[in-house]
């Protein structure tokens, strides 16, 4: 990086988010600079820089912190933490209770952000991880039969044995013919077909009323 390349540049201390102006004067220790001086008189201890951007992020040794206090809302520059300048402020919206939910730039509203610092001179702030939206969890719904389906499914054994009273088809088709005493596999085939009522309706036990 150019020394050159820092010139004109405004310096703001991230702990008071205020503007130390411009270097003017740099004091060079042999191989290493060791401070600057600013166009307002102020002498910035070069370790504590720690972001170069649109602007020199500083921190001094003084923080700000939690009451910041300053007496009005417009024209303050706004930078975030990491040096890049957003514009002048223009004004805070705020909730019922008082909380900052936005912070209105000439340039842009900054929405998820948290004032690290802010004066009459100028604001620092930092951007918040957006929440992320909850997964809502929902149940498998399991599939169900009408009851008096699920009911003849399941009682299926009570017709093994008995006698068909006539052929029960499926279309032309005779799946059971009359007088065949029931099966399993008569059970299965009729099921497939839709037929377990008339199965049930068209057949009896075999007894001595049937000989």
């Amino acid at each position: 990086m150019l020394l050159s390349f820092l010139y004109n540049k405004t310096i703001i201390d991230c702990n008071q988010a205020q503007n130390l102006g411009t270097i003017s004067k740099i004091h060079v220790n042999y191989k290493k600079i060791d401070y600057i001086e600013t166009s307002r008189n102020v002498k910035i201890d070069v370790k504590n820089i720690y972001q170069i951007n649109d602007a020199i992020m500083y921190k001094s040794e003084y923080r700000n912190y939690p009451n910041f206090k300053f007496f009005r809302v417009g024209g303050q520059l706004v930078t975030d933490d990491k040096g890049k300048i957003h514009g002048r402020l223009v004004d805070l919206m705020i909730t019922k209770d008082f909380d900052i939910k936005k912070i209105i730039t000439d340039n842009k509203n900054l929405l998820n952000v948290e004032i690290l610092s802010i004066s009459d001179d100028g604001l620092v702030f930092k951007r918040m991880p957006k929440a992320k939206k909850k997964e809502v969890k929902t149940d498998k719904i399991a599939t169900v039969a009408p009851v008096g389906l699920v009911t003849t499914i399941c009682n299926y054994g009570f017709l093994i044995g008995r006698i068909t009273q006539k052929n029960i088809t499926a279309g032309s088709t005779i799946i059971v013919p009359a007088g065949k005493k029931i099966s399993k596999q008569d059970i299965d085939n009729v099921q497939k077909h839709g037929k377990l009522i008339d199965l049930t309706v068209y057949s009896k036990f075999y007894n001595i009323e049937n000989l």
